[in-house]
């Protein structure tokens, strides 16, 4: 709970309190979960996307599925991140370049 309300304000903040956009594109959407494609095997993803209908969540877990690094390479500035890993197993100049909210 602490971490998503975290996630709305930063989010709300950033984007000059536009509340209606936020409502519209959902919070996995705004903040990359960083490590999330590490927790899903290859092989549940495959079963999943096969046994799936709806194109809609197919295309979503396609997304929060790829590897956070490509996800962050193609996205547009600002980038927000979400991760639980530790500072200080993330680049040393992410410090240098980036506004950092550590829970």
């Amino acid at each position: 709970m602490r971490s998503t309300l975290t996630r709305e304000l930063v989010w709300i903040l950033a984007n000059d309190w536009d509340f209606a956009k936020s409502e519209t594109v959902p919070l996995f959407a705004r903040f990359m979960f960083l490590e999330f494609p590490t927790l899903v095997h290859p092989l549940m993803n495959d079963n999943i996307l096969r046994e799936m209908e709806d194109a809609s969540k197919i295309a979503v877990l396609e997304i929060i599925t790829k590897p956070g690094t490509m996800r962050l390479a193609e996205a547009k500035s600002p980038r927000f991140i979400y991760t639980h890993l530790a500072l200080s197993l993330l680049p040393a100049q992410l410090l240098d370049t980036a506004m950092i909210v550590f829970m």
